[in-house]
């Protein structure tokens, strides 16, 4: 099971950022964590479909300034593993990403956003 596209591939330098994976949801998964690792507030970033984390490329470095950027790549999307015996539909990323290790401190304000403006804040506890 592997990824279409390598853990070190920067796109001419468009994609500065390093890659991170995690495996809590069964399949090697990609995504980007960028800012202070003890922040107040952190921003996940979701892609929709057909696109990866790349769509979010130019706000990861300013919104990471002040916050926590967490960008991850759906399955068999950007640099995550492409597993054959998926589904793929949409309830089974949903699930993908209730198992994503987002590792907030207690009291940490995480927003997490689309690209088509769909906002949910949550307090973690």
């Amino acid at each position: 099971m592997s990824s279409l596209i390598a853990a070190g591939e920067t796109f001419d330098g468009t994609w500065p950022y390093t890659a991170h994976y995690g495996e809590a949801a069964g399949f090697r998964q990609h995504y980007v964590d960028e800012g202070p690792q003890d922040p107040e507030h952190t921003l996940v970033l979701l892609h929709g479909e057909p696109t990866w984390g790349y769509l979010w490329r130019h706000l990861i470095g300013a919104l990471s300034q002040r916050n926590r950027v967490i960008v991850p790549d759906h399955m068999g999307f950007g640099k995550s593993a492409t597993p054959s015996d998926r589904t793929y539909l949409a309830g089974e990323h949903v699930d993908n990403l209730d198992t994503f290790p987002k590792r907030s401190k207690p009291g940490t304000r995480t927003t997490w956003t689309l690209p088509w403006s769909i906002f949910r804040t949550q307090q973690s506890t």
